[in-house]
């Protein structure tokens, strides 16, 4: 099953900023820039992001949005969907396909124009032969100044829960720049093994915030296959039986076999001379 991105060659870290000491969007984000620096530097690396929730963890992110661009049925409800806050280098990092428009770049800051990539689920549902750069998503605010956000990118959709899942649901991805979080995951792409990369990430975290604890790295591999465990069990479990079933099925055809021929080799003897 193809997951919508490429898990070989990644490692992920998970982070938790204290409140107390970064209480503010910018200092989220100054470390998150320091600390992705150093890890971009690490040898064999070739893209590295932050998010704040990771396809595979059995966490997600929703949130209801509204949009004057889309005209919605007297009394039916808000669009909903899974949003994402993103960099630039998350994107690259798990190879997400870009349909349409472009991706986040380090142009996008508290200061600049709100900016949203969304999937192609959402494109599909409100805007089907249309083009949706442009269009407009808002999130909070009031009715006399809304929180608008501008469409500037579309990608592929990915599965998020599972390797079965039937993709569905819309995802909106807001720029981490933007709308920073205090928990959040560091994504590395590397050209060899990832796992090796485990000590030089948790350096890395550290030398930005000695007192910056890392904890649970995987590989993006390691995520989706414990999600698979659930279905992987059972069929090996069945393959070992079907085995020993199949061996049971041998050894009766062999002994009754060998059986008969025994019985008649008397006859064997006869019918040769």
């Amino acid at each position: 099953e193809n997951p919508g991105f490429t898990p070989g060659g990644v490692i992920t870290a998970q982070l938790a900023l204290p409140n107390a000491k970064y209480n503010s969007p910018e200092k989220q984000i100054a470390f998150a820039d320091a600390a992705l620096a150093r890890i971009r530097t690490l040898p064999g690396v070739t893209a590295a992001g932050v998010t704040a929730v990771l396809p595979f963890t059995g966490n997600n992110s929703q949130g209801s949005y509204q949009s004057p661009d889309i005209t919605l049925p007297p009394g039916a409800p808000l669009p909903h969907g899974q949003q994402r806050h993103v960099d630039p280098g998350y994107f690259k990092a798990l190879g997400l396909s870009l349909i349409r428009g472009r991706l986040f770049t380090e142009a996008d800051t508290l200061t600049t124009q709100k900016v949203m990539v969304v999937d192609k689920v959402l494109t599909d549902k409100y805007w089907p032969g249309q083009d949706p750069l442009g269009k407009r998503i808002s999130r909070g605010g009031d009715e006399a100044n809304p929180d608008i956000w501008l469409i500037v990118g579309v990608v592929a959709p990915i599965k998020f829960q599972s390797l079965e899942e039937d993709v569905k649901k819309e995802t909106y991805y807001m720029p981490f720049a933007q709308q920073p979080a205090g928990n959040m995951i560091i994504v590395v792409k590397t050209a060899g093994d990832p796992s090796l990369l485990t000590a030089a990430v948790r350096e890395a975290v550290r030398a930005a915030d000695p007192e910056m604890p890392v904890y649970d790295i995987k590989t993006m591999q390691q995520r989706m296959d414990e999600v698979a465990q659930s279905r992987k069990a059972p069929m090996v479990l069945l393959s070992l039986f079907s085995g020993v079933a199949l061996l049971l099925a041998v050894l009766g055809v062999y002994g009754v076999l060998a059986f008969s021929v025994t019985q008649r080799t008397s006859e064997f003897g006869v019918r040769i001379a």
